[in-house]
This record gives C-alpha cells, structure tokens and sequence, in this order.
C-alpha cells in the first residue's frame, strides 16, 4: 500500500509541477532549472556532427586499408600481352595499312595498362635491289632506329596503325610496365603495299629498351611464310639470358608447355590443323610463343606472335600414297613379268 502511496503522490508531484511550470515560467529562475533551449541545439547540433563523422570514418575506413596495399598485391598487371594482327585496308594509291591490337593474358581489360604504358616501335625490311633480288630484304628502314606508332582505345581495345608504300616484311615491338613485370610483344610479317614509290631511308627517333629480351629466329629458319609442320629454331637474347619456361599459346587460348634442353635456344614444330589445311594459301592462324624469366627482382614476359600458314604438302597423305605406289609398282611388275613369259602373237 505505502509504495502505490508514494508514486501516486509522485505522480502528484510531477502534475503539479508541470502546472505550477507551465502556469508560471518565471518560477524556474528562482527554484527549479532545466536548461537553457539554445544549450538544447547546440547539444542536439554535437550528436548530429559526432554521429555524421563516425558515418564518415566507417565508409572511408575500407577505402583507405585497400590503397594502403602495396601494388602487386591489387593484380593488375597481366601475366603478358602479344600483338594481335588484326584486318588490312587497302588505299586508293595502292598502300596498306595494317591494324594490330594489343591483347593481354586475361579476357577482360586489367586496367593496369592504358594507352601511355604501351609504346609501339617498327620498322620494315626492304630490298636493296628488287629486280635482281625479288626476295633479298638486306636494307632496314629506317636505317637506324624505329619508327613510333601511336597506340590508341576504341571499341576494341588497345591499338595502332602502320602503313606500308610498297612489300616490304614489318618488324613490330610493343613495349610495356606494370609493376616489376617488363612486358614485350613482338611479331614479324610481310605487308604488300602496291604503292608507287622509291625506297627511302630515313632515320628513326625511337629505339628499343637494350635490356629487354627477345625471340629471334636462328639464320637457317629465318623465313617470311611461316608453315605448320616444320620446325622453327627460336634463339632467347641477349646472351646471359636464361630461359625460365616456355609456352605455346593457341588462339583459342589452350596452352601447352615445351621442355626446353638448352639455356637460351629451343625449336617448336607447329602441328597441322585440319581447319587451317582445307582454308586458302593466303589464310594464317596466329600462334603466341611465351617465354617467361625472373632476374635482379624483376620479371620478363616476352612473346613473339607465328602467323601460321597451311604447309605446301598439307593435302598429300603419306600412308596412303604409299599403299597406291606400291600396289602400282607391284601391278606393273606382274604385267611385266607375265608378258615376258606368254609372249602375245
């Protein structure tokens, strides 16, 4: 009973107390005080600032630890790019631009390379004496350096443009960074321009990095119209450069490893393709050959694009055109001995 008293007479109270202040205001001043309204707002405007600062912080938070990470570890970088020999166009005055595009390891754009991190060199092989030697390509244009091709974005990706007078065999390099990786790719390929010109040598601005590995073909498989079937000799510069592995790349992007015996040459024998046997002799596939190295904390990936075509023997079945020479020999050799004995009259 006394405690249903008390807080009915708190209740009471706090009537009473809420009458005699909203009866008499000026009261407060000389009792009871609950603060000041402008205290009110300022403390209401001190929660809202903590509370939208703590809001700030959490969001920014992650943000912060993410670039805070060192660079290798955001994957970026692609493990290598090769250059992708794309359509040709041909000009009114007989000159033919070819259109490359630089393609990386992944499907989808890393987003650690743009068009300023890729630098695209070439130069072309010309023939000193074209009547005489149709075939001789002993003169480099330019003479001394290489030509810059600007690398541009569109709608398919990184590219750029050269643009041949005449048939000359284009030497393209595409140079690249990102991070410790050293990427280069590089590709080696006639181009017909029909052009009327005379053959000129000029001089180029840009040079290729010294440091920086390369594919080369050995002298004996040094050849323009590369075939499946037959082997090629690739040769790892400069020398003190060692091989780390090797790969095979296909455009459908299997990948096959090659055992590599010696510390800076190799050989590869492209395998025939019954696709690319029944197309034209004119149609190609590309081959990417990877070889990849760790020196001095630093990592090269270099590659080195094959247009394949189809070998000149590609339709001949060796199995069978034996069977049919032999079954021929034999039949001819019965005939033969057969009429010796019964001669006809």
């Amino acid at each position: 009973m006394s405690g249903r008293t008390d807080i009915s007479s708190l209740d009471g109270s706090a009537v009473s107390l809420h009458g005699v202040m909203a009866k008499a205001p000026g009261a407060l001043s000389a009792g009871v005080s609950t603060g000041n309204p402008g205290q009110k707002q300022g403390l209401k405007k001190g929660i809202n600032m903590r509370n939208i600062l703590m809001i700030v912080f959490i969001i920014f938070l992650p943000a912060a630890a993410i670039s805070s990470l060192p660079p290798e570890t955001s994957n970026l970088c692609p493990q290598y790019i090769w250059i992708n020999c794309a359509h040709q166009c041909r000009h009114k005055n007989g000159a033919l631009t070819q259109y490359y595009y630089i393609r990386y390891s992944r499907d989808m754009d890393p987003g650690g390379l743009v068009p300023g991190d890729c630098t695209a060199i070439y130069r072309f092989r010309i023939r000193s004496r074209p009547k005489t030697r149709p075939y001789g390509f002993d003169l480099f244009s330019p003479r001394e350096g290489y030509f810059t091709a600007p690398v541009v974005r569109d709608k398919d990706g990184l590219g750029f443009t050269i643009t041949s007078q005449g048939n000359n065999i284009a030497e393209v390099y595409v140079t690249a960074s990102c991070g410790p990786k050293q990427l280069l790719a590089h590709v080696v390929h006639p181009i017909f321009g029909k052009a009327p010109h005379e053959a000129q040598v000029q001089q180029g601005s840009a040079q290729l990095p010294w440091n920086l590995p390369q594919l080369r073909l050995t002298s004996k498989s040094r050849v323009t119209y590369m075939m499946t079937g037959l082997p090629y000799t690739f040769m790892y510069t400069p020398k003190g450069k060692m091989i780390g592995s090797v790969s095979i790349i296909e455009e459908q992007g299997q990948v096959a490893r090659l055992s590599v015996s010696s510390a800076d040459t190799f050989s590869y024998t492209a395998p025939h393709d019954p696709k690319l046997d029944n197309s034209g002799p004119y149609d190609c596939k590309q081959t990417v050959v990877l070889v990849e190295e760790s020196f001095a904390d630093q990592e090269y990936a270099t590659t080195r694009t094959l247009l394949l075509h189809r070998a000149y023997l590609a339709h001949n079945r060796l199995k069978p055109g034996l069977i049919l020479f032999c079954a021929t020999v034999l039949v001819f050799s019965i005939l033969t001995i057969f009429n010796r004995k019964h001669r006809w009259i």
